[in-house]
């Protein structure tokens, strides 16, 4: 298995925003630009992203904590110069290198991956992400050749250099700017790059590796995304409206693909983390915010805002503001990135402790998987005692092999039920003592499977007096 890094460059100082906070720290789509941008990259790195920042910028480093890795680029010498500082930390670490940008908060995850594969397949240089675009836009074109091939990047104003101006304008393969990398190729070569004039003065552009990479007789493959919004950056405050609407759409489209209702689209504004059943209904001007949960058959709206609550099956709620706890302010820890492999392997652990649950009295057999923050992963399953009416958790009991173990903090559980029922307060309470917050994953007997999070089953005013046993 390759071993993938991402580089998320995020120095730039968005001066266009006009404001005292750096772009990326902007929210769209519930979020800070940047942070959207790290869950991605995150789902498909093998080590900890790279964020590439500013010497005077804690506003990153404060949102994403020790999830991250940081270098600083001391002088803005261009998008080359920014991956170069990444170089010392990452030589030898990774086979790939993923270069993406914390303005573009609406690149998915399963895009970069499809990156890597092809560069991994087709063993070229770099694999490149284009976007079919129209001739006004200002993204550099894509030349290639009589046979296809990808040849170089042609930026707007080079265009207007050449004598072909037309012609290269006239190209609607356009240049995203994210791209996969053979690792020691880009770190042999980024020395290389030609330094340019750009408006703001010298720099090194990446999009130069391209033609190297040609001249070198080295192949170059392009992907063109279906989704044009995935291109989608933020450099001024009227662009974040864009990527705000993008976001919007994106999130309605999934929710009428599973089966929920939305009248009007438009006046509709749903958090990424939102949950919604089946059968639901929502009416126009509803605001659904942070890890709201509305279950099946519910009728929402119109002229509601719901922030981290949860609403029952069935339920009727409109002209209404229900506002649950407190949400994590954005300085403080967020959930851990999980790999899709971390998740799998975590899954399988609990169905292969489930047998191993000792429940004769009541049938209902439960197991436990939980992540390590050193990635090992340990089980546990539910053992009845009918003598004193009392059933140790599969929870606990994973949490005490993790402890036995000199564990001290995890990253992820998975509980597995007859029913997908959630983990009792003791059992969250004794979770909550190993991790900030966390994703968990539900499953049922028949191996149907929802996300949640520690938070969202132990919100800030869960005391004592709420614990079940």
């Amino acid at each position: 298995m390759n071993r993938i890094a991402v580089v998320l460059l995020a120095a730039g100082k968005g001066t266009r925003m006009n404001s005292k906070r750096p772009k990326i720290l902007h929210e769209v789509g519930g979020k800070p630009m940047v942070q959207h941008a790290f869950v991605a990259a995150a789902a498909i790195a093998t080590i900890p992203p790279v964020l590439v920042i500013a010497p005077d910028d804690d506003g990153v480093p404060n949102l994403l904590g020790e999830q991250a890795s940081y270098v600083t680029q001391g002088e803005q010498l261009g998008t080359g110069h920014a991956t170069l500082m990444a170089r010392e930390l990452l030589r030898g670490r990774a086979d790939q290198i993923i270069v993406t940008y914390g303005d573009m908060p609406l690149l998915k995850a399963d895009t970069l991956a499809q990156m890597a594969q092809i560069q991994a397949q087709t063993q070229a240089v770099i694999t490149m992400l284009t976007v079919k675009g129209d001739l006004t836009s200002s993204f550099g074109r894509v030349v290639r050749d009589e046979d296809g091939q990808v040849q170089e990047i042609v930026e707007m104003a080079e265009a207007r250099r050449r004598p072909n101006t037309a012609e290269l304008l006239s190209i609607t393969e356009h240049n995203v700017g994210v791209y996969c990398f053979d690792a020691p190729w880009l770190w042999d070569n980024l020395d290389k790059l030609p330094l340019r004039q750009a408006r703001s003065g010298p720099e090194y552009y990446l999009t130069d590796t391209v033609e190297m990479a040609v001249q070198q007789g080295r192949e170059v493959v392009a992907l063109m995304t279906d989704d044009d919004s995935e291109c989608l950056g933020a450099g001024t405050r009227a662009e974040m409206v864009a990527v705000e609407r993008a976001f919007r759409q994106r999130m309605v489209q999934k929710w009428l693909e599973n089966g929920v209702t939305i009248v009007d689209p438009a006046a509709t504004y749903i958090d990424p983390e939102v949950t919604i059943g089946q059968d639901t209904v929502i009416w126009p001007n509803s605001y659904l915010q942070g890890h709201t949960q509305i279950g099946p058959d519910c009728i929402i709206g119109p002229n509601v805002i719901l922030r981290q609550v949860v609403i029952p099956g069935g339920s009727r709620v409109e002209q209404t503001r229900l506002i649950g706890p407190a949400e994590t302010s954005p300085a403080s820890p967020q959930l851990s990135p999980i790999s899709e492999a971390e998740k799998s392997a975590l899954l399988a652990a609990a169905h292969q402790a489930r047998p191993q649950a000792y429940a004769p009295y009541s049938n209902y057999l439960v197991s436990a998987a939980i992540l390590a923050e050193d990635g090992r992963i340990f089980t546990g399953v539910n053992v009845e005692n009918a003598s004193y009416g009392l059933t140790i958790c599969a929870e606990r009991n994973a949490i005490g092999q993790a402890a036995a173990a000199g564990v001290r903090h995890i990253r992820a559980a998975v509980v597995l039920t007859e029913n997908g029922g959630t983990p009792c307060g003791a059992c969250r309470q004794v979770l909550s003592e190993f991790a900030d917050d966390i994703p968990i994953w539900l499953a049922d007997a028949q191996g149907n499977l929802r996300q949640t999070s520690l938070h969202t089953l132990l919100p800030d005013h869960f005391g004592p007096e709420k614990l079940s046993f």
